[in-house]
This record gives structure tokens, C-alpha cells and sequence, in this order.
């Protein structure tokens, strides 16, 4: 008979008894298999080196499982350095011990730089109390996913956006780990949303100055679709006619504000400002739906595209 003898880790030799390629085996670990037959050979102390950052630095003693998991860590890694977004994991007390590329591209620093909490040291000074109440927040939530956003200042881009995703990662009895999360630039974002929300404050502020310049001198803006035949009015020549503000108005409904005399004046000048593109002047008598007789200006201009009259747009002014 012929005895081989082989070596390999403790996962490999334990498939190959499962497989029925060896025989026997002396394993650094002891499976919870009801297929094998186990007898415990001894027990002896092991020293485990880490980084005073790491998440085990300051304990007394570990469990064989929790070396185990670590090697499941070290494939989260792996994985996290192919993600687009800037991964890290951390102890519970904050202090980074794995980010990934990204994460070194957003924030513009290494690990080494980001050790001990070094990472809070670009924060801006007022983002940095949410920042800490994170792992508080996780830890009363259950460890579930916490979004935050906070700023930073970058060695070479300046002000940054960033958006934090983060959780807590526990080991098989439910005590917290370490914690796992991603960054994202969203400056871009956050800088198009202020620029339209800066470009609807001035469109509301110009709408305000509109109004009141238009309330002042009693003149308010129109538009007719000749497609269409919709006719649209700003808020003061609602009020020039006495009219609600839920009032639609159509061509045919303006032109009864209109003295009877007057309307087939203005219905030949509108239709010269249509056929020769060119600018119209009506002054002309109405009366309102309340009996009010009035004097009023209209002006406008032809809307021209492919050479085709498509709309009419100008101003009404009382002008009594």
C-alpha cells in the first residue's frame, strides 16, 4: 500500500474529503459536518497581528469564526474595488480601514490620510456633527441604510458635494462589526438644482415686477394662436375688462368687449398685420360685461416661422 501525503487550507482538504480524494485529513478547524468523523487533536493559542485602526485592535481574544469572516472581508474588498462608487469600511469608532479607488479619487486622499479619522479633517466644520451621529443613527435603527450628505473641501477641486450611504455589518450572533458605505460626488447635481432654483426665484421676482409695471400703467399682454385659435392674457387685462380670474377668453368673446362700430375695424387691421408681417395700432371704444365704457390701446406684432403667420402677441392699455 501507498501513502500520499498532501497540504493545502483547511476549506480545500475539507472538499476533498467530501469528494472522496483523501482519506484523512488534520484540519485548523472544526466543520460542523454529520457526514465526517471528527476527533479533536489539541488546542494551542494563535497571535494575530492588525493596524492599531483596525476593528480587532484592542481585543483580547477572537473566535476561530471571526477569522473566518475576515477572509469573507477580504473578498468584499476585492469586489469593492470594482465598484464606480467611492467604498469604505470602518470601525465602529469611525476610523477607516479599507476604501477602494474611488472613494481616493472623490475625496482626494489615501488611506493612510484617512486612518484614525483622518478623513474628518477636509469636512467642512459644520457638516461634521451629522457625520458622527452616523453609527449612532445605525445602531438605533438596527443598522439599517443611513443617507447623508455632507461637504468637503478637495485638494484640487475645492468645495464638494458628497452623498454617504452607510451600514452596519454584524457578525453571526448580531454584535456590529464594522461599517460598510459609499460616497458619491453630487456637486453637479446640487449645482444645477441651485441654478434653477436661482433662475425660478428671478422668473418669480420678474413675474412680481411685471405685474406691478403693468397694474401701474393699466397695460397687459396678449397672445393669439391663429393654429389654434387660444388666446391667452396676463392678469391685468382681467382687470381692464372686469373679468374673473378663471375666465378663458376666446377671439370671437374678445371682440364683443369692443364697441359694434369698432369691430370690423380692428378685425381689418389685425388681418393686414397677418398678411404683410407687419406691427398694428388700434386705439378703440369698449365695454365691459359690467357696463363700463372705455378707451384702449392695442399694439402688437406678427409671430412669423417659415415664413408663415403663426400667432399675435402684443398689449392692451387702458388708455380713458
Amino acid at each position: 500500500a501507498q501513502v500520499f501525503v498532501e497540504s493545502g487550507n483547511s476549506d480545500l482538504i475539507y472538499r476533498r474529503l467530501l469528494d472522496y480524494e483523501v482519506d484523512v485529513a488534520v484540519l485548523g478547524f472544526s466543520y460542523d459536518d454529520p457526514r465526517l468523523e471528527m476527533i479533536s487533536l489539541g488546542r494551542h493559542e494563535v497571535i494575530v497581528f492588525v493596524h492599531e485602526s483596525h476593528p480587532w485592535s484592542g481585543r483580547d481574544q477572537l473566535e476561530l469564526a471571526e477569522l473566518d469572516g475576515q477572509r469573507a472581508g477580504e473578498h468584499v474588498q476585492a469586489a469593492l474595488q470594482l465598484a464606480p462608487v467611492g467604498a469604505y469600511m470602518a470601525d465602529m469608532n469611525g476610523n477607516c480601514f479599507f476604501i477602494n479607488s474611488e472613494f481616493e479619487r472623490i475625496r482626494g486622499l489615501g488611506l493612510e490620510e484617512v486612518r484614525n479619522n483622518g478623513w474628518q479633517h477636509m469636512v467642512i466644520p459644520e457638516d461634521l456633527p451629522g457625520l458622527n451621529n452616523i453609527i449612532a443613527t445605525l445602531l438605533k435603527t438596527n443598522g439599517r441604510i443611513f443617507h447623508h450628505t455632507y461637504r468637503v473641501r478637495h485638494p484640487q477641486k475645492g468645495l464638494r458635494y458628497l452623498k454617504n450611504n452607510a451600514r452596519i455589518v454584524a457578525d453571526n450572533e448580531g454584535h456590529p462589526r464594522y461599517l460598510l458605505g459609499c460616497i458619491q460626488d453630487i456637486t453637479d447635481e446640487i449645482t444645477r438644482n441651485q441654478r434653477l432654483e436661482d433662475l425660478m426665484e428671478s422668473q418669480e421676482r420678474l413675474n412680481q415686477l411685471l405685474e406691478i409695471s403693468q397694474e401701474i400703467s393699466k397695460t397687459g399682454g396678449f397672445e393669439f394662436n391663429l393654429s389654434t385659435g387660444e388666446i391667452s392674457w396676463t392678469k391685468q387685462i382681467y382687470a381692464i375688462y372686469g373679468m374673473p380670474d378663471d375666465y378663458i377668453p376666446t377671439f370671437e368673446d374678445s371682440l364683443t368687449f369692443f364697441e359694434v362700430e369698432e369691430r370690423a375695424r380692428i378685425l381689418t387691421e389685425l388681418n393686414i398685420a397677418v398678411q404683410h408681417k407687419s406691427l398694428f395700432f388700434i386705439e378703440a371704444k369698449t365695454i365691459t360685461p359690467g357696463g363700463e365704457r372705455k378707451w384702449v390701446r392695442l399694439i402688437g406684432i406678427p409671430l412669423v416661422e417659415q415664413d408663415e403667420v403663426t400667432m399675435l402677441r402684443g398689449a392692451l392699455t387702458d388708455i380713458t
